[in-house]
C-alpha cells in the first residue's frame, strides 16, 4: 500500500484529538510567554474549606467578640497650606430647672386698736396724753405699763409724735428708741426710790427729732445721750442726781430755749450753760450748794430766770441781764441793801418773792414808791 492509501486510512476522530491537543500546546506556550513578561498576575484563590455540619447539640452562649480597634490614622499637615480654623462643635448647654418663686409672704392685718396702760389706743396714732386718756397714775399709785404694751406700742404706732405719761413705769424702756419720729416725749414721776424710775437714758440718743423733753423726777446720773439732741428746744431734767459734769453735755444743745433744773442738789457750777445763747427761760432754783450764777450774764437773750432757795447772796452784778424780765428770789440770802442793785436791771419787771422773805419786800416797795416799774408776786405764774 502506498502513502497516500495510508493516510487516507487514519480515522477521522484521531485528527480532531491531535489537532485539539496541538491548539492546548500553543495556548499554553502563550501563557507562560506572557506571565514571563509580568502581563498577567495569578492570584491563587484560595479554596474554600469544607466544613463539617455538626451533629445537632444544645446551642451554648457565646462571649461576643471586642470590636477590633481601627488603627490610628495620622494626617502630616502640607507646610505650603494654611492652617485650617477649626470651628468648634456648639454645645448644648443643660436647661437649667425653672426656679420656684418663693411663698410671698401673706401680710397680716393690724387690729384696729391696743391696750396701753390699761386703755384702748386705736392704732397708727400720733399723740398719747396719759392724762386726757386716763392712763396716768398718781404718787402713791403708779399704772404699769406692761412688756407686751409698749412692744404694741412700737409695732402698731410707728409714726408717734407725743407721748406724755406722768406717774407710769415701764419693765423696760429701750424699745421708745425706735418711735424715731416722736417730737415730744415726757415719762415724769416714773417712781424714784421704788425701783421703778428711769435710770439709764441711752435709747434716747436714737430719738433725735425730739424738740421737747421731759424726764424730771427719776435716777438719770449720766447726761451724755443728750448730746444727740440737737433739735431739743425744751428739757426738763430736774430732779435727779446729776452733778457739774452732767450739766457739760446740755450745754452742747445749742437750739435750748428752756431748761429746768431745779432739785439737783449737787450742782455748784453753772458755768457749762453760758454756751446757751438761745435760752430764754432758766430754772435753776433748789439747788442749796449753788451761790454763783455770774456766768449766765452772757446769756443775752434770758428773760426768765428762777433762784428761789438756792444760797445766791451777791446780785451786785445783775445789772448784765441785759433781757431779764421776772426773776425768782424767793428765800435767798439776799441782805437788806443789796437788792437796791435790782434798780440797774433796764428791763426787770416782775420780781417773785416767798412769804416771810421782809427785807426784799421793804427794799422793792421802796423802788416802786421811787418811780421803778418793779411789781412783786409771791408765785410763779408761767
Amino acid at each position: 500500500m502506498d502513502k497516500k492509501t495510508r493516510t487516507a486510512g487514519i480515522p477521522l476522530w484521531l485528527l480532531a484529538v491531535l489537532c485539539g491537543m496541538i491548539i492546548l500546546m500553543t495556548l499554553a506556550i502563550s501563557f507562560l510567554v506572557l506571565l514571563h513578561l509580568d502581563v498577567i498576575r495569578c492570584v491563587p484563590v484560595e479554596k474554600p474549606e469544607t466544613v463539617a455540619t455538626p451533629e445537632p447539640a444544645t446551642p451554648e452562649p457565646t462571649a461576643t467578640p471586642e470590636p477590633t480597634k481601627a488603627a490610628p490614622i495620622i494626617i502630616t499637615p502640607n507646610p505650603d497650606l494654611p492652617e485650617p480654623t477649626i470651628t468648634p462643635e456648639p454645645t448644648e448647654e443643660p436647661t437649667a430647672e425653672p426656679t420656684k418663686a418663693p411663698d410671698t409672704p401673706v401680710p397680716t392685718k393690724k387690729p384696729d386698736s391696743f391696750t396701753f396702760g390699761g386703755k384702748k389706743i386705736k392704732t397708727g396714732t400720733t399723740s398719747i396724753n396719759g392724762k386726757k386718756l386716763g392712763i396716768n397714775g398718781k404718787k402713791n399709785k403708779l399704772t404699769h405699763i406692761k412688756k407686751e404694751e409698749v412692744q404694741n406700742l412700737v409695732d402698731l404706732c410707728p409714726d408717734l409724735e407725743e407721748l406724755e405719761l406722768d406717774y407710769c413705769y415701764m419693765d423696760d424702756y429701750t424699745p421708745l428708741g425706735k418711735l424715731t419720729k416722736l417730737r415730744k416725749l415726757q415719762l415724769s414721776s416714773c417712781g424714784a426710790g421704788k425701783g421703778n424710775a428711769i435710770k439709764n437714758i441711752d435709747w434716747v440718743s436714737d430719738l433725735t427729732e425730739l424738740r421737747s423733753l421731759n424726764l424730771v423726777h427719776n435716777e438719770i446720773s449720766d447726761t451724755i445721750p443728750l448730746e444727740d439732741l440737737q433739735k431739743l428746744t425744751y428739757l426738763n431734767i430736774s430732779d435727779n442726781p446729776l452733778e457739774d459734769e452732767d450739766l457739760e453735755p446740755i450745754g452742747e444743745l445749742k437750739n435750748l430755749e428752756t431748761l429746768y433744773l431745779y432739785s439737783l442738789k449737787k450742782i455748784t457750777d453753772v458755768q457749762p450753760l453760758a454756751s446757751l445763747s438761745k435760752l430764754t427761760f432758766l430754772h435753776i432754783g433748789r439747788n442749796s450748794k449753788l451761790k454763783n450764777v455770774k456766768p449766765l450774764t452772757a446769756l443775752k437773750k434770758l428773760a426768765y430766770l428762777r433762784l428761789n432757795y438756792t444760797n445766791v447772796s451777791d446780785i451786785s452784778y445783775f445789772k448784765n441781764f441785759e433781757a431779764l424780765k421776772k426773776l425768782d428770789l424767793g428765800r435767798c440770802p439776799i441782805l437788806l441793801h443789796d437788792y437796791y442793785n435790782l434798780q440797774d436791771c433796764k428791763k426787770l419787771r416782775k420780781i417773785v418773792l416767798e412769804q416771810g422773805d421782809d427785807d426784799a419786800s421793804l427794799a422793792i416797795d421802796d423802788m416802786i414808791n421811787n418811780g421803778y416799774p418793779f411789781e412783786i408776786l409771791y408765785n410763779w405764774t408761767e
